[in-house]
């Protein structure tokens, strides 16, 4: 909606993406970039899964105030506003993955990115960081070796304090 209080100016959103993929309508919710969710799809997904009850009173009235048009829907792509707008990835988990991946060679270490997009429950991406770095070290048992992953890992167990992609290191160590 940013990009809807700003029109007619031109907008130029420089943009860290912390998301896999890099998907502009996702990141930081998207304010400069069209939106394809609808009212009607959340509605939906709460009925698939069968959460009309569970689901907070105000946000279902916010739903039907946006289905009904009380509430605008979010600018969606081919409006008109978006011509003057122009997004700008400068910053995702490839850029500082290769970043990371320079400096350890310029230490002299001997680097491999496994992967910038690593999703899944934290416990099995920790089972296979650890396989990843156990067939590394015994094929490389007399260098110096630096692997570098990264992506988004999930707990599929209650919260806790603490950042997801820790667990999955932590598992095997």
């Amino acid at each position: 909606r940013l990009a809807k209080i700003a029109y007619p100016a031109k907008v130029i959103s420089l943009i860290f993406s912390d998301v896999i993929g890099d998907r502009l309508d996702v990141i930081a919710s998207g304010p400069t970039a069209p939106d394809e969710t609808t009212y009607n799809g959340a509605l939906q997904v709460l009925k698939k899964y069968d959460l009309m009850d569970k689901a907070p009173h105000p946000i279902i009235d916010i739903l039907n105030k946006g289905i009904s048009g009380i509430i605008p829907e979010t600018p969606k792509q081919g409006n008109s506003i978006f011509e003057k707008v122009k997004n700008i990835i400068i910053g995702n988990n490839r850029i500082a993955l290769n970043a990371a991946k320079h400096k350890a060679e310029e230490l002299g270490l001997n680097t491999e990115i496994l992967s910038s997009e690593l999703t899944g429950e934290a416990r099995e991406v920790g089972r296979w960081l650890a396989i990843k770095t156990r067939d590394a070290l015994s094929v490389r048992r007399d260098e110096k070796i630096c692997l570098i992953s990264g992506g988004e890992t999930l707990k599929a167990l209650a919260l806790e304090a603490g950042t997801w992609n820790w667990r999955s290191h932590l598992q095997w160590e």
